[in-house]
């Protein structure tokens, strides 16, 4: 069947803020050219504040910004309550969607920092605050039956989440969810989908194996 539509991402070359994007996109099975751009390339003219990443559909007819508005864009296209079957859903998946974000950046603040004491001390802080965050999270999972964050069926929050924890064992090593049983059994788990592991085993370098038996 012909794809109705055109989708284009553009981003830098490297995860980041569009990962999560790419993982819905490939969850749908559905084509979308992935432009991932080099820093010293010129992007402003195309995005419309300036900023990475931007969704670019049907070849300038629309175009999106924001991370987050691309999110909820692309998994309301494909699935009636993918971005939450209510009200109240919905609020709680951009509720999660934000804090992983916002417990991202305290992450990544050690690489932006200027100086190398500066990010010694950004080191700290984040290991500080690591536990207590993942904590909150499994709680919030554990409340809600313990197979998805939000209602009883996976949303787009699900597969953000899943770049979140892929994010800090990468950084943080492999036993960074020693302590959090029920968030290494929800990790396992949903790297597993079928509809993404071709993705996550090629662009993430998930060793198969391992993951095959790291229930």
């Amino acid at each position: 069947m012909t794809q109705k539509h055109h989708y284009k991402l553009v981003y830098f070359d490297t995860k980041g803020r569009a990962e999560p994007i790419r993982l819905l996109f490939n969850y749908f099975d559905v084509d979308f050219e992935d432009v991932r751009l080099k820093k010293e390339e010129d992007y402003k003219n195309g995005s419309p504040f300036g900023q990475l990443p931007y969704l670019d559909v049907d070849r300038g007819k629309h175009v999106i910004s924001q991370t987050s508005a691309i999110l909820r864009y692309v998994a309301k296209s494909f699935q009636a309550g993918f971005a939450g079957k209510t009200r109240i859903d919905a609020a709680k998946c951009d509720m999660f969607n934000d804090t992983f974000w916002d417990v991202l950046y305290a992450y990544w603040s050690e690489k932006l920092a200027p100086t190398p004491e500066m990010a010694e001390e950004m080191r700290m802080k984040w290991l500080q605050i690591r536990p207590e965050k993942l904590e909150i999270f499994q709680k919030y999972l554990r409340k809600n039956g313990g197979r998805y964050m939000v209602g009883d069926e996976l949303t787009y929050t699900d597969l953000c989440f899943l770049y979140f924890l892929y994010v800090i064992q990468r950084g943080d090593g492999s036993g960074a969810l020693d302590d959090f049983p029920l968030l290494t059994e929800y990790y396992n788990r949903i790297l597993r989908l079928p509809q993404i592991t071709e993705y996550v085993l090629r662009e993430w370098n998930i060793d198969e194996e391992k993951n095959r038996h790291s229930d």
